[in-house]
């Protein structure tokens, strides 16, 4: 009747992933010896600078990328702490991952977070924004001649810069060949 008392249960369903035990090794209570992964509820962590901790909450868009892995998903933040650590200056989030045989525990993977959205949004080119000394300012083809206009530009993001003011839909604006270009010099497309 005593044998009952050897057996070991797992707390969770699952596949062993490391044995660190041997046959007639001692153990005592609270010991790991034995890893078991449930691949199915898999969850991607990250700390987040604390610098996005009002721009950042359960429920946003993010974009999972794994580069071992010719596979990305958008998904939903999960969970995203509401506490900043002291020491990292940082919080957690987390993204549960659907079951799929590609993804394994501790996977690198890249997470692209949606934290800011302008449907109106004009953007452009960083490139195509020259700056002066106080201002920023593009070239507009406007009757065959390059005009300079002035405009306050907003979020960066992958290469393209948001345009506050200064700009209106429709406007052609000129993206190549910036160096050598003048206010009202002849321009042709």
């Amino acid at each position: 009747s005593q044998i009952s008392l050897y057996k070991v249960k797992a707390p969770i369903s699952g596949t062993i992933d490391l044995m660190d035990m041997k046959v007639g090794q001692a153990v005592s209570p609270g010991m790991s010896g034995i890893r078991i992964v449930n691949a199915s509820k898999l969850k991607a962590k990250a700390e987040v600078a604390e610098s996005y901790a009002g721009r950042i909450n359960q429920g946003d868009e993010v974009n999972v990328v794994f580069p071992d892995v010719p596979d990305s998903l958008k998904t939903k933040i999960s969970f995203a702490s509401k506490t900043i650590d002291p020491a990292s200056r940082s919080f957690n989030i987390e993204i549960n991952l659907p079951s799929n045989r590609k993804y394994r525990p501790n996977m690198l993977a890249i997470l692209k977070i949606v934290d800011y959205t302008n449907k109106n949004a004009i953007v452009m080119p960083v490139s195509a924004v020259q700056k002066a000394e106080n201002s920023s300012y593009v070239f507009v083809a406007e009757n065959g001649k390059a005009k300079r206009v002035t405009v306050t530009t907003g979020k960066t993001s992958s290469g393209n810069v948001e345009i506050l003011s200064g700009l209106k839909a429709g406007d052609k604006v000129i993206t190549g060949g910036l160096q050598d270009l003048n206010d009202e010099d002849s321009v042709k497309f």
